[in-house]
């Protein structure tokens, strides 16, 4: 089965070495955020619990490390039923009290806490220990960055906030209808905290990817637009072909040619019946034979092409001068009745 790129992560803080007061704090945090206080008219027990053996394993280490002389045993259950879904419990059943009141398991508020946690080693293993509990990162290579902690305790949450707050990182509070979350979406401040509480490979990896995502939405996009563009282009280039094939079937001019000005209708018996060509000035037919011949080039394109045809320069704005004159002569093809009251007037 996986890793979740969240056990990755904690997993690899586990397995870091700190010194003896940050190891401190971190317990500390460990003992708040992470165990629950069972007592029964026999004895007193103290329950830690995880979904990772290397979590569980650190946990004993340090109570191991401060408190020789405690007992410790372990023992793992079933969620929902599910083979691959394990919890591990470490019990603790000596030296309890004297636990309980050197990390101050009773002391709820913030500021309580805020006390105790003087220097920015000890908050910083507090953080630590607390992500190890409760905290949780997606992978970068969803949709979404985030990073967040949730809690039952309204003051356990608020002392997290604060405490992240002191390193510049601004987390947002919100209600949650079984307690309380504190959050992160900006991918910068999830690599702050990250390097922060000592996950320093990961946050290579998460800076990695999230390079990789970067660069994967400007090519993108750069595709979407060129897609974009092609489409406009070749839209355009139609509506000017339709403009031009109405202005030669409604003069008889099956084929335009910009020597000719003047040309000759195919029936010389209908000559009164049939429409004469207008006066049209030879530049206007060079550029509609010149989008006939290119019927998916671009402006930019055409201005080549018609340098490469007639040797004379045109730029992209001169080329549309042109196609809207041609469009102009389309529409009062098609709407004559319109165009027949002005006309009276004149």
């Amino acid at each position: 089965m996986l890793m979740s790129f969240n056990i990755k992560i904690k997993e690899e803080i586990a397995c870091q070495k700190f010194l003896p007061i940050e190891n401190f704090f971190e317990l500390t945090a460990l003992l708040h955020f992470g165990c629950e206080l069972e007592k029964n008219h026999q004895k007193t027990l103290l329950w830690f619990q995880t979904k990772s053996i290397k979590i569980a394993r650190r946990f004993l280490i340090l109570i191991k490390t401060f408190y020789p002389n405690t007992n410790s045993f372990l023992m793992t259950s079933k969620e929902y039923n599910l083979p691959h879904l394990k919890s591990i419990h470490v019990g603790i059943e000596k030296d309890i009290p004297l636990i309980l009141e050197k990390h101050h398991f009773f002391t709820q508020t913030p500021s309580d806490f805020l006390l105790l946690l003087k220097s920015q080693k000890a908050k910083k293993a507090f953080l630590r220990g607390i992500f190890l509990c409760i905290g949780f990162v997606n992978d970068p290579k969803k949709t979404n960055y985030h990073l967040e902690f949730f809690h039952k305790d309204r003051h356990k949450i608020e002392l997290i906030k604060t405490l992240m707050l002191h390193f510049s990182i601004n987390a947002k509070q919100i209600n949650h209808k079984k307690g309380f979350l504190v959050y992160l979406k900006e991918s910068q401040m999830i690599i702050d905290f990250l390097r922060l509480i000592g996950a320093l490979e990961i946050v290579f990896q998460y800076e990695k990817t999230i390079i990789q995502k970067d660069l994967n939405h400007i090519i993108k996009s750069s595709i979407n637009f060129e897609i974009s563009n092609e489409k406009k282009i070749l839209t355009s280039a139609n509506l000017q072909l339709q403009q031009i094939n109405l202005i030669e079937k409604h003069f008889q001019t099956p084929n335009i040619k910009p020597k000719n000005t003047n040309l000759k209708m195919k029936n010389p018996k209908n000559e009164k019946s049939q429409k004469q060509l207008p006066n049209l000035e030879p530049k206007l037919l060079q550029i509609m034979l010149l989008r006939k011949e290119n019927p998916d080039a671009s402006l930019q394109e055409l201005t080549q092409k018609y340098y490469q045809k007639h040797k004379q320069q045109i730029t992209k704005s001169g080329l549309n001068y042109y196609f809207q004159k041609i469009k102009k002569l389309a529409c009062e093809i098609e709407t004559p009745q319109i165009l027949a009251p002005s006309k009276e007037k004149k």
